[in-house]
């Protein structure tokens, strides 16, 4: 860690910036690996969440237009 330039006490060893080739910035207590696995498996819950959403959709609209709803 390095000490903030602007900082009065020694004891103030926090600096945070966002990093030059990252565009995220996140703040958290969990380590990296934890953080990385979380972001992993909420990306693919969304993905293929999507899809089965999609699909769900698709086949309501086919078992509609059977029954003559639409």
């Amino acid at each position: 860690m390095c000490r903030e330039p602007s900082s009065h006490e020694e004891t103030d060893r926090n600096l945070i910036v966002k990093g030059q080739n990252e565009p995220t910035f996140l703040i958290s207590w969990r380590d990296e690996q934890d953080i990385e696995s979380r972001l992993r498996n909420r990306a693919l819950v969304y993905i293929f969440g999507v899809g089965l959403l999609a699909v769900g959709c698709l086949c309501l609209v086919i078992w509609l237009a059977q029954v003559g709803w639409i």
